[in-house]
C-alpha cells in the first residue's frame, strides 16, 4: 500500500508549479482513487445475481428487488480497512493544507462515516471552513450517521435555508422518490412544492417517538452523498451518472457490494460490480392519496412493505417493522377527546417464510429485549403531536386526551436495540364528538367476571384487550358510552347481537336465500335501562360466543332512545 502514499508525494511534486490549493485538491483525489481501485480488488466475490430477472432498468442497471431479507454483509476485506485508514491520514494532513476545500472536508467526513468514526466524522464536520450550507450539510450528514435525528434535521434545515436558491429547489425536489406524486407537484414552484413537502414529511417520519425525522435526514444524507460523487471514484467501477443518482435517491447507499468474476476481450478485463442495498427497507414515503387529503387514511390502508417499493429506508435502530393490531376507542369529555390504545409488543410471526421471516432463537432474543411504546395524536405538521409512553415489556394500555378535533393516530413501538422489531398502526380518526344523540364505538376488555363487569371506564383500562381476539368460550366484555345531550329522561332499549363477520360466499348465498335476507345471529341479548336525560350515560355488559365458534364475528349494539335507533359495533375474532 505504499503506492498509495507514493502516488500522493509524487504527484505534489509534479503539481509543484500549479497554485497550492490545486496541487492539494488534486492529491487528495488520487488518494481517492486509488483507494476504490483497491477496494474493487478486493470486494467479495459473487454468490449469484438476479438469474436474468431485471424489476427495473435504471439507465445502465439492472435492479431487481431481493426476497432474501436475512441477507447480511460478509466482513469488509482487512486490506480495505487498512487501506481506508492510511486515506483518512492523508484525508487529515490535506484538509489542514487546505482547511476551506469542500471537496477535502466531504470526504473526510465520508470515509470517517464509512469507518464507523463517528466523532470524529462530527469533529471533522465541525472543522469545515467552506461554504457555508455545505458545511452544516456535513454536520448534518455525520449526526444522522450518529442517530442524531433531531439535531440532523435542525442542521440540514440550516443547510437549505442558506443554499442558493436554484440549489435549494434541486435539494428539495421529491420527484424522483415519490411513487407518485401529488398532482401538479412536478409544475409547481418551488415554493408551492415545499408546502406539499411539509406534509409529505410529516407523513413519512417513520415513528414520531423518536426524536427527528429520520427519513427526511435520510433523504438529505444521500443528496450529500450524490454530490460527493461526479468527481470522485466509486466502488460501482464506472463514472457517476444520472442512473446512480436515481438509485442514490431510491435507496441509499449500497451496504455492500460483490464483484463477479472478470471476463476478458482482446485488451481489457471487464468487472461487474454488484451493489447490495440494505435488507428489509420499508417504504415510508407515503402514496398520494394520503399528502392530498390524510382524512383519507384508514387502519391498515397504509402498506410500507409492498412487492416492489419506488424508495427505501431501513431504519438502523430496529431489524425489522411490522404492522400492529391495536384497539383503539375514542370517547368524549365535553371539548376534549379520550383516546384509549391497547396492543401487544411486536414480533415476528413463527415459522413464515419469506418477508418477515426470522428464526425461532432470534425471536426468543427479541422477546427478551425491553422496548417502548407511544400512541401519537398529531393535528397536521405544524401541530404540537401529544404523546403518551410507556417504557414496559408490554402489553401496552396508553390513552391521551385532545381537542376533539380530526387528527392523525400513531400506535408506535421501538426495542430498545438494534436487533429488534419496531412495529405501528397509523391512520385518521375523526374525533369530533357527533351531533345531538350519539353512541360510542365498544371497547372491548377482559371479562374476568362475567356477572359483575363496571361500567366506570377508569377501572376497565388496565383489563382493555389488546387485539380484537378471544379463545374460544372466553367471555368478552364491551363498555360504551351514550351522549345524550338535552333528551327528556325514560326509558331505552338496549340490544347486542353477534352476527359472523366475513362469511364464505357459500354462506353468504344462503343468507341471501332466507326469508330475510340477512345474516342469522348466533348470539342476542335485548333488555331495558332507564337514562337520565342529559350527560353520559355508561353500560358494560360480558357476552360469551358459543363454544364451538370460531372466526370473526360483529358485536353491534343497538339503543331505541328518544325516538331514534343508535348503532356501533366491534369486530372480534374468535380463536385458539
Amino acid at each position: 500500500m505504499l503506492l498509495i502514499a507514493l502516488n500522493t508525494v509524487l504527484l505534489l511534486h509534479s503539481l509543484a508549479g500549479l497554485p497550492d490549493s490545486t496541487a492539494i485538491l488534486a492529491a487528495a483525489r488520487a488518494a481517492q482513487a486509488a483507494f476504490e481501485r483497491l477496494r474493487l480488488d478486493y470486494l467479495p466475490r459473487s454468490a449469484g445475481g438476479s438469474g436474468g430477472r431485471c424489476d427495473e432498468v435504471v439507465g445502465r442497471f439492472c435492479y431487481w428487488h431481493d426476497d432474501d431479507d436475512d441477507w447480511v454483509p460478509p466482513p469488509e476485506h482487512p486490506r480495505i480497512r487498512q487501506a481506508r485508514e492510511r486515506l483518512l491520514d492523508q484525508l487529515d494532513s490535506l484538509a489542514r493544507m487546505a482547511p476551506s476545500d469542500d471537496w477535502i472536508a466531504g470526504q473526510r467526513v465520508r470515509y470517517l462515516v464509512e469507518a464507523d468514526r463517528g466523532a470524529e466524522a462530527l469533529n471533522a464536520a465541525l472543522q469545515c471552513r467552506g461554504t457555508l450550507w455545505w458545511c452544516y450539510s456535513l454536520r448534518a450528514f455525520a449526526q444522522h450517521a450518529a442517530r442524531q435525528f433531531a439535531a440532523a434535521d435542525s442542521s440540514y434545515t440550516e443547510a437549505l435555508l442558506s443554499m442558493p436558491t436554484h440549489e435549494r429547489c434541486r435539494w428539495t425536489d421529491l420527484s424522483e422518490v415519490l411513487a407518485q406524486r401529488p398532482r401538479d407537484y412536478g409544475r409547481a414552484s418551488c415554493e408551492q412544492r415545499e408546502r406539499l413537502n411539509t406534509t409529505i414529511w410529516w407523513l413519512a417520519d417513520p415513528l414520531y417517538l423518536t426524536p427527528g425525522n429520520e427519513r427526511r435526514t435520510e433523504h438529505y444524507s444521500r443528496r450529500v452523498l450524490n454530490a460527493l460523487q461526479p468527481d470522485s471514484r466509486s466502488p460501482y467501477a464506472m463514472t457517476w451518472g444520472n442512473d446512480l443518482e436515481r438509485l442514490l435517491l431510491r435507496y441509499g447507499w449500497p451496504v455492500g457490494w460483490e464483484r463477479d468474476d472478470p471476463w476478458r476481450t482482446a485488451d481489457r478485463a471487464t468487472v461487474h460490480v454488484i451493489a447490495r442495498h440494505a435488507p428489509r427497507a420499508r417504504e415510508f414515503l407515503p402514496p398520494r392519496r394520503f399528502v392530498e387529503d390524510p382524512a383519507t387514511l384508514q387502519p391498515g390502508a397504509w402498506n410500507i412493505d409492498p412487492d416492489r417499493p419506488r424508495s427505501g429506508y431501513a431504519a438502523p435502530y430496529a431489524r425489522d417493522f411490522v404492522a400492529l393490531d391495536p384497539q383503539v376507542t375514542v370517547f368524549w369529555r365535553g371539548d376534549s377527546a379520550i383516546v384509549m390504545a391497547a396492543f401487544e409488543r411486536p414480533i415476528l410471526a413463527r415459522g413464515e417464510g419469506g418477508r418477515g421471516a426470522t428464526k425461532r432463537g432470534q425471536e426468543r432474543g427479541v422477546a427478551e429485549q425491553p422496548i417502548g411504546a407511544a400512541l401519537v395524536i398529531t393535528a397536521g405538521p405544524d401541530a404540537t403531536p401529544v404523546m403518551a409512553r410507556d417504557s414496559a415489556q408490554g402489553p401496552y394500555r396508553l390513552a391521551a386526551t385532545v381537542p376533539a378535533r380530526g387528527a392523525l393516530v400513531s400506535v408506535e413501538a421501538l426495542p430498545h436495540g438494534d436487533s429488534g422489531v419496531a412495529g405501528r398502526e397509523r391512520f385518521w380518526l375523526s374525533l369530533r364528538r357527533p351531533d345531538g344523540v350519539a353512541m360510542s364505538q365498544p371497547l372491548l376488555f377482559a371479562a374476568h367476571d362475567p356477572d359483575s363487569v363496571p361500567a366506570v371506564l377508569e377501572l376497565l383500562f388496565d383489563s382493555m384487550l389488546t387485539h380484537a381476539a378471544v379463545a374460544p368460550g372466553t367471555p368478552v366484555g364491551l363498555y360504551w358510552e351514550t351522549y345524550l345531550g338535552d333528551t327528556s329522561p325514560g326509558t331505552a332499549r338496549v340490544t347486542l347481537t353477534a352476527t359472523r363477520a366475513g362469511a364464505s360466499w357459500l354462506r353468504r348465498a344462503a343468507e341471501r336465500l332466507s326469508p330475510t335476507g340477512r345474516r342469522q345471529p348466533v348470539v342476542r341479548l335485548s333488555w331495558s335501562v332507564a337514562v337520565p336525560g342529559v350527560g353520559i350515560y355508561p353500560q358494560s355488559v360480558a357476552v360469551t360466543l358459543p363454544q364451538g365458534a370460531r372466526g370473526r364475528f360483529a358485536l353491534e349494539i343497538t339503543m331505541d332512545i328518544a325516538g331514534r335507533t343508535l348503532r356501533s359495533e366491534r369486530v372480534v375474532e374468535v380463536r385458539q
